[in-house]
């Protein structure tokens, strides 16, 4: 990477073990505890691409809700497809959502909330952490519920 110092950097590496051979599902693994029993948004979901194999390691996992965001429900619906035949007990959402619009973004934002609070959870600080990956936006949940979305 360029700018990156591995000696001056490596006391910020959290997995020695990964490198250029490490695949999703090795990451899916080693991230099992942060992955089981929670709710997790992928942006970018597309047969075939970054965003499936992305979702299909992170199902391995075993969420609690695998939430996938992408611009076009036909091709989420065909990801959704190969995530229930390989893991049928996967519980899956889809959401239309296009980064480069406002409007669907909120529109997203306030589905995924929705979706979200139709499945009863604690209401604890630091009981049930979501993660969400995406590539320009970062998806956050308060323990209030509310949905909150950055650039």
């Amino acid at each position: 990477m360029p700018g990156w110092n591995a000696q001056k950097d490596a006391s910020k590496v959290t997995h020695a073990e990964f490198d250029g051979k490490t695949n999703a599902t090795d990451a899916a693994k080693a991230f099992k505890d942060q992955i089981k029993g929670r709710t997790i948004l992928v942006t970018g979901v597309a047969p075939k691409g970054i965003g499936e194999g992305t979702v299909l390691a992170i199902a391995s996992g075993e969420p609690k809700l695998l939430v996938l965001a992408s611009r076009t429900q036909s091709k989420m619906d065909e990801v959704v497809g190969k995530v229930k035949e390989q893991y049928p007990g996967a519980n899956v959402k889809t959401v239309v959502l296009d980064l480069s619009s406002v409007g669907s973004i909120e529109n997203a934002a306030a589905e995924v909330s929705t979706a979200h609070l139709t499945h009863p959870r604690p209401r604890s600080r630091g009981s049930d952490q979501h993660m969400c990956i995406a590539r320009d936006e970062q998806v956050h949940e308060n323990a209030n519920g509310d949905v909150s979305i950055r650039r």
